[in-house]
């Protein structure tokens, strides 16, 4: 039995979901009091423990180590115990969640999953995670990439009144805020129920979609929960497994350039302001002098991404096309650029 938080360190058979919850509350995030348990403990007397995290109630869930993975998250396929408040419940909760690692709902996943693992690797390779519960007046879940248009800019919020857990499982349809993640502008629309955040809470849901973001070097799937107080927890960590790209701006690349050209390296903000002066004056100056480019340009000739940038070859070759003998795959094989030009070729 292990107390989240206690060391920076991982423990063994701690699984992906604590794990990750762990690592955030070592980092000073504003995480529940929990503990994990793993196949061998879970019939011990977990009275001292409960009373080290702040006493019952307290959330009963899965955390395997397959759990969370780049393509696969098992979101879901687990069982999940909200409101356990006594020893005896405890103890057949944390039974109930490892005997779920043998139900055919988890052997139907790993197989469309083509997940390597049998039914005895995935239970004793799993722990069960026991975390203090929130008296929530507000839960949902965060991506700090909205998966469903693709904008790095934006953080989609869903969420309910309550509880989360009617919304995981479909009980209502969730309210949804649409965060600006630069100047923390929202739009808002209204689900089954009305939920009324401040601009203080969307202020710190935004905040610390970004901070977890870049603490995990990757877009986040966060659950989350604001208290009655207005305080927001953190209940889960997992990288986006789905993003839908978004097909609404121009095409960038990082690829380099013959004289040298943009790094596929972390570029420094020094570094960058050079590029992109060459971008935006010199090369841009070029195809107006040479009546190449004759029309206004409002979307930027390069973008700085994640430290990484990225220049607008869209743009260039809307513009080269123009001369006799453009042969975008030539092009694209001369700077490296690497791309799928579909039925209609290039």
């Amino acid at each position: 039995m292990y107390i989240i938080g206690a060391t920076t360190e991982k423990t063994p058979m701690m699984g992906k979901k604590a794990h990750n919850l762990h690592l955030l509350k070592s980092a000073g995030f504003e995480v529940p009091n929990g503990f994990v348990v793993n196949l061998y403990e879970k019939n011990n007397n977990f009275t001292d423990a409960i009373a080290a995290i702040g006493g019952y109630p307290v959330a009963v869930r899965s955390s395997g180590e397959l759990e969370d993975l780049g393509g696969s998250s098992f979101a879901g396929q687990y069982e999940t115990y909200l409101g356990v408040n006594s020893d005896e419940m405890l103890t057949e909760c944390i039974n109930k969640c490892f005997d779920s690692a043998k139900s055919e709902r988890i052997k139907k996943y790993i197989q469309e999953k083509n997940i390597n693992a049998t039914e005895q690797e995935l239970q004793t390779n799993m722990s069960v995670f026991v975390q203090q519960m929130v008296a929530a007046k507000y839960a949902g879940v965060m991506f700090s990439i909205n998966p469903m248009s693709g904008r790095e800019e934006e953080i989609l919020v869903e969420l309910c009144n309550g509880l989360g857990e009617k919304l995981v499982s479909g009980l209502v349809n969730p309210s949804q805020y649409v965060i600006n993640n630069k100047d923390y502008t929202y739009e808002y629309q209204e689900g089954d129920e009305v939920v009324a955040l401040t601009d203080n809470m969307i202020n710190d849901l935004a905040t610390k979609s970004l901070e977890i973001q870049a603490f995990f070097n990757h877009p986040q799937d966060v659950e989350f929960a604001f208290d009655q107080n207005d305080k927001l927890l953190l209940l889960q960590s997992r990288p986006v497994t789905f993003i839908k790209w978004r097909d609404d701006s121009d095409e960038f690349t990082n690829a380099d350039l013959k004289d040298g050209g943009v790094s596929s390296k972390v570029c420094t903000p020094m570094m960058f302001s050079l590029y992109r002066n060459t971008f935006n004056d010199t090369l841009e100056v070029y195809l107006r002098k040479t009546n190449i480019l004759t029309k206004e340009i409002t979307t930027p000739w390069i973008i700085h991404r994640y430290g990484i940038a990225y220049w607008n070859s869209g743009i260039l070759k809307r513009s080269l096309v123009k001369i006799p003998g453009f042969d975008e795959r030539k092009f694209d094989e001369d700077l490296g650029i690497q791309k799928d030009y579909g039925k209609q070729g290039p």
